[in-house]
């Protein structure tokens, strides 16, 4: 397995639900199958009081086949009670285990920003 595949920006409104599928492929378009892999999600808060840090194990995790024929998409959620957090910047990074190998393989920033009810 490599290392980091994916820069993840995302922005969310506080206190709704949230997901996103990541798809493993090759740079040839041949799929890579996950099915082996154990994933973790963590946010820490970058700005704010940073107290509103956000994990999501794998078994909450979906894994998934696009059409590709293998299991090649993971999904992580995240619930409105995650993005109900502090509202502010997180650095977030999605970690695949394979065996005895950990690997960063997504990074990037989240962005919990005010509901109009806020």
């Amino acid at each position: 397995m490599a290392g980091y595949w994916f820069d993840l920006d995302w922005q969310i409104v506080r206190g709704d639900d949230f997901s996103a599928s990541l798809t493993w492929a090759l740079a040839n378009g041949t799929a890579v199958d996950i099915s082996a892999w154990t994933f973790a999600y963590e946010a820490n808060e970058t700005s704010g009081t940073g107290t509103g840090n956000i994990t999501v194990a794998d078994g909450a995790m979906t894994k998934s086949n696009s059409g590709s024929g293998v299991v090649d998409t993971v999904t992580i959620p995240l619930s409105n009670t995650d993005t109900a957090k502090t509202e502010g910047r997180y650095a977030h990074d999605i970690t695949a285990t394979v065996g005895a190998d950990k690997n960063t393989v997504a990074r990037g920033t989240l962005e919990i920003k005010p509901s109009e009810q806020d």
